[in-house]
């Protein structure tokens, strides 16, 4: 029988393969593929992208801001201008010099108003406690407590008058005598503001951590936008190796304050404790604690001595000796009375080989330690026997020796409220107000 060839074309009836098909899934397989290859790189592409426009933002605001105070400051000197008798004029200007770091103008401008003052036949009790802040602000404790005392003479029963004393009594270390002010002034009016504050600086002195957190959440439910406030309870936070609440703290924080110096550096701060804190010193948090920390120098020039120390100090943790050094080195000089910097910069100079100048800088921050230690012990001294004039003394001298000339002259005035005619107490404190001046 033939073999009958049989035909390999296909009927019509058979489809075609679909040879157009196969390169088209192809292609958007690959196109997947190359999708989810670049996923991570998109992510830290889009990642990169956010933090450039936030640290944007951050810098926008900040520079805002300086602006702001820049105007400020120019339209209150205007103003003193065009009303150089106007106290408010006055106060506005010692603000905005403020602002701008200009002590000799805030110096100079306090005087003028003290000057007012004194020729008011109705002493104004606002103006003495608005003048007892700013010379607290400007250091002058001596001046700072005279004006609050003033104010609280002027009205024993007023409470804002009695916290500004208590705050400054506070500061001082006379606990004893801040604490019936502060009692007082509650048991008159317990929503003043700046009681919950005061209460947390009491409290902070005594060492009673629990208690300094009550008093200062108390204090933002009356002011929630009070920045300063969210710093002292980040930092309090901190006291107790709370990193995260802290981080939690500050970023409220600078929802209302975009930028502020303080809250910048308390948050590098908390950020770096955090990684301290962690296994291995964890790498991501010790390079998230250096980004903040270069942002902090970034949008705070003025505050370039904690920057470069904060900078410095991530570098070391990092394992970065050489770059630590360089950043320490730029603002290391042989005034620099930080302790931390001086022990953290002189033990890496004794292990780069520089022995002889660590070991000075290491000399040098345990002497500025037991100067310290000597300053407390006498504050508590003379706390606990108030009325011996001869204690006050030691002091006197002590402080006046060492520069301490505001506290000197508040020892000093103190031996005098016993013997008003004593000479040497007379004439130091005159020698140590003239040598603040010139500062």
């Amino acid at each position: 029988m033939p073999v009958t060839n049989v035909s390999t074309e296909r009927t019509p009836s058979t489809p075609p393969p679909a040879r157009g098909r196969r390169p088209l899934f192809v292609v958007l397989g690959l196109l997947g593929l190359s999708f989810v290859i670049s996923l991570p790189w998109q992510q830290r592409q889009w990642k990169q992208v956010e933090k450039l426009r936030s640290e944007t933002q951050s810098q926008q605001v900040r520079l805002e801001s300086l602006q702001t105070l820049k105007n400020k400051a120019t339209a209150s000197e205007q103003s003193l201008g065009q009303h150089p008798e106007s106290l408010e004029a006055l106060f506005q200007a010692s603000e905005a010099a403020f602002t701008q770091n200009n002590r000799p103008r805030v110096a100079q401008l306090l005087a003028t108003i003290e000057e007012k003052l004194q020729t008011n036949p109705t002493p104004d009790i606002g103006a003495c406690m608005a003048l007892s802040q700013l010379y607290q602000r400007l250091g002058w404790l001596d001046r700072g407590l005279f004006y609050a005392e003033k104010a609280v003479a002027l009205d024993p029963k007023s409470p804002p008058a009695l916290v500004t004393l208590a705050f400054i009594e506070a500061h001082l270390g006379w606990l004893e005598r801040a604490w019936p002010h502060l009692k007082q002034a509650q048991s008159l009016a317990p929503d003043t503001p700046g009681i919950h504050s005061a209460q947390a600086l009491l409290h902070d002195q005594m060492g009673a951590y629990n208690e300094v957190e009550k008093s200062l959440q108390a204090a933002l439910k009356q002011t929630p936008n009070d920045w300063p406030t969210s710093v002292l309870l980040a930092r309090n936070q901190m006291a107790q190796k709370r990193f995260t609440e802290a981080l939690a703290t500050l970023a409220a924080a600078e929802k209302s304050a975009p930028s502020q110096p303080g809250i910048l550096s308390a948050q590098v701060e908390a950020q770096f404790n955090l990684a301290q804190q962690k296994v291995k010193g964890a790498p991501a948090e010790l390079a998230t604690a250096l980004e903040l920390a270069q942002r902090y120098l970034q949008l705070s020039p003025d505050s370039a001595q904690d920057g470069h120390y904060w900078v410095g100090k991530i570098l070391l943790a990092q394992k970065k000796e050489k770059e630590a050094l360089a950043e320490w080195e730029k603002i290391y000089t042989p005034q620099t009375d930080s302790q931390s910097l001086l022990i953290g910069m002189g033990q890496l100079l004794v292990r780069q080989g520089q022995r002889a100048r660590g070991e000075a800088l290491l000399a040098r921050s345990r002497e500025l330690r037991r100067l310290g230690e000597e300053y407390t012990r006498w504050i508590s001294n003379t706390r606990d026997d108030f009325k011996n004039p001869e204690l006050h003394r030691q002091f006197a001298r002590w402080c006046q020796k060492e520069g301490r000339l505001p506290r000197a002259i508040i020892e000093w005035e103190q031996v005098l409220v016993h013997f008003p005619q004593d000479v040497e107490a007379s004439s130091n404190r005159d020698r140590c107000i003239a040598q603040r001046s010139k500062r």
